[in-house]
């Protein structure tokens, strides 16, 4: 009996550190000052290598910045590529230098909702990065997150970071609906 026991506590053992690892999924931002709403002329830039757990909701990771002194970090889930709309899913990362590292918890860790995870997996999801310079709203740079094997710059790659400019378009609400065609 003890030996099928411990058979069934490995097995789950086993069982539940592959549905931990198959959880995580890695992203990538790249932050600059033309990604700003609107666009910013800071030289400043910097990169983010995040992990997001989607049992736990923790996004961890780290973020680089270069040419600015980093206060503090925001990550705002919005529509993709810059739009308008953003809400604020909280101030996020622990400031060192050049570095902001996210941990899993404590100090400076965030814990994203369904909702939010979702529009992260969407690539509606973005940071942005606050300095000495620029203290308030928008900051001083700003970076689209996209999944690691996804999209890298707004507006292009895969089809799942939105719809494409070459899909149809609604008729115009002027032209009536038998000229639309």
């Amino acid at each position: 009996m003890k030996k099928y026991f411990l058979v069934a506590i490995v097995s789950a053992s086993l069982l539940a550190h592959t549905v931990a690892a198959a959880a995580t999924t890695k992203y990538k931002a790249t932050l600059d000052g033309s990604q700003l709403v609107p666009p910013g002329t800071s030289t400043a830039t910097g990169t983010a290598v995040l992990e997001h757990d989607s049992v736990t909701g923790a996004l961890t990771g780290t973020i680089t910045v270069t040419g600015l002194s980093a206060t503090t970090v925001e990550l705002y889930s919005s529509s993709a590529c810059g739009s308008a709309g953003a809400s604020s899913q909280g101030e996020l990362g622990v400031v060192s230098g050049n570095t902001i590292t996210i941990p899993a918890t404590g100090p400076g860790s965030i814990t994203l909702s369904m909702l939010a995870s979702g529009l992260l997996y969407g690539g509606a999801t973005h940071l942005e990065v606050r300095s000495t310079t620029y203290p308030k709203y928008p900051g001083e740079i700003r970076g689209q997150i996209y999944r690691e094997e996804g999209t890298t710059v707004c507006g292009t790659g895969p089809s799942d970071a939105g719809p494409s400019a070459d899909a149809a378009a609604p008729p115009d609400a002027a032209t009536p609906p038998d000229a639309a065609a």
